[in-house]
């Protein structure tokens, strides 16, 4: 009985570990339907399904607030929140498109990372974020009045298409894995495009370059 339980234990404790070593591990497995505190949503039930609209007058969208949601399609995200912290929407294996708010200024490390239906994401803020593992992926749309992206790609091997506006003076994109990755749609003029230094991120006997001026 002693050798059983001493296997259970370090059973438990490998499982731990490997829990520890992941990019965004989970939490508390009990968890009420949804939590606010002070303008920042704390968690979400991880059986939400379907759509959910985040609450008018949140401000932030905490850490891990929806990790390991696999049933979430959607998720609107009001004007009011500013920041998307770590991990906020990693594994929601079901969560097929996102936009973003012009007033989210700060978006977490591994805020998506493994959100494998994740087909399209619209990006309205000046913005700092990695998809990682997002294998469905195809387009990313960034809206014009953004002036600033920096964007990490890996692992994201439906990716097809950026669409970037000529509002964006300031770029930084990275991509690994990305192999079918084909065109870049620029709203602005091939001065501007060279100015901001876009070749220097994608390479121009791969990438189909849509330059509409």
């Amino acid at each position: 009985m002693k050798r059983m339980k001493a296997v259970i234990s370090m059973a438990a404790v490998y499982a731990a570990a490997l829990l520890a070593l992941a990019g965004c591990s989970s939490g508390d497995s009990d968890r009420d339907p949804y939590e606010v505190q002070d303008g920042v949503f704390k968690k979400c039930d991880r059986d939400v399904s379907g759509e959910f609209v985040i609450p008018d007058g949140v401000t932030e969208i905490g850490e891990k607030a929806f990790l390991d949601c696999t049933s979430l399609e959607s998720v609107t995200i009001p004007d009011s929140v500013t920041k998307i912290g770590d991990c906020a929407f990693s594994y929601c294996t079901s969560l097929a498109s996102v936009n973003i708010p012009s007033s989210v200024t700060e978006i977490g490390d591994y805020a998506f990372e493994e959100c494998t239906s994740l087909e399209s994401v619209t990006i309205g803020s000046k913005a700092y974020v990695s998809f990682h593992g997002c294998t469905s992926l195809k387009s990313v749309i960034i809206l014009d009045g953004v002036t600033e992206i920096r964007i990490a790609f890996s692992d994201c091997a439906s990716l097809e298409s950026i669409t970037i506006p000529s509002s964006v003076k300031k770029i930084g994109v990275g991509f690994n894995n990305c192999e079918n990755f084909k065109t870049v749609n620029y709203d602005g003029s091939s001065e501007d495009w060279e100015h901001i230094g876009g070749d220097s991120f994608f390479d121009k006997d791969k990438v189909n370059y849509v330059v509409k001026k």
